[in-house]
């Protein structure tokens, strides 16, 4: 015969099923509060190292590459002789004056004008400018000069590829032009200065000091598309000579 359990027993087997229930109740709202703080912290992780890592790339590309960049750049050309230190410089010389019946009249040789770098410019297809700049003082002790005659003309010369040949223009001899089958000979021409008229004779006054000023230019005419960035940098640096003093007494 079946065997009856007493209802006091149900009671308490009741009891403690609903009082396991309440516990594993009471510890689930604990459970998921952690794990929400714990997901919380790593998404804040998360953000906080995709900011720094977007701050770290940025630094790289807008400050440490251009400034290393700029620190090897400086110390090839730091350490790296440009061509004026291992070239003469340019200057002007064996600068005279005289005259003739009607002018005062400036000779003088440009030296060390075409050197390796403007040669080569000028090989390519780049016409050369030499602009010089003469100006004539009235001198007084202990009074300002003052300006009597000033002149800027050009001494040009470019390299005709069709023909293999150097075509120099003198501006102060009316434009004249003349044709060289080699560059020594154009160069002799272009670098020449032959009895620029300064002024005419009228204009100095007898028993008076005077002093001509003059220096010279190098610059680049004209230069093809694309040679800009064929060419160094140096080649595109004018190229000036310091002034040249000469006193006299008329």
């Amino acid at each position: 015969m079946p065997t009856l359990v007493p209802l006091h027993h149900s009671v308490n087997l009741n009891y403690h099923i609903l009082f396991s229930i309440n516990i594993m109740d009471r510890t689930q709202p604990i459970r998921y509060i952690t794990k929400n703080i714990i997901l919380e912290f790593q998404i804040l992780f998360t953000f906080i190292s995709a900011v720094l890592n977007g701050m770290l790339i940025y630094m790289i590309n807008r400050i440490f590459i251009p400034l290393a960049l700029f620190c090897f750049f400086g110390f090839l050309f730091c350490s790296t002789p440009t061509l004026a230190d291992t070239e003469e410089e340019v200057t002007l010389a064996e600068l005279t004056l005289s005259n003739s019946d009607t002018e005062l009249l400036l000779f003088g040789v440009l030296q060390n004008g075409l050197r390796a770098e403007v040669t080569e410019s000028l090989q390519s297809g780049i016409s050369i400018d030499f602009s010089f700049f003469v100006e004539l003082y009235k001198t007084t002790e202990n009074w300002p000069r003052e300006l009597v005659a000033s002149l800027t003309f050009k001494h040009s010369i470019n390299y005709d590829t069709l023909r293999d040949a150097y075509i120099v223009t003198v501006e102060e001899k009316d434009n004249r032009t003349t044709r060289f089958s080699s560059l020594p000979e154009a160069q002799a021409m272009l670098e020449r200065l032959n009895a620029v008229q300064i002024t005419e004779l009228s204009q100095l006054i007898p028993e008076q000091r005077y002093e001509v000023r003059i220096r010279a230019e190098l610059s680049q005419k004209t230069m093809p598309l694309g040679v800009n960035n064929l060419l160094p940098l140096i080649k595109k640096t004018d190229v000036k000579t310091k002034w040249q003093n000469i006193e006299f007494s008329y």
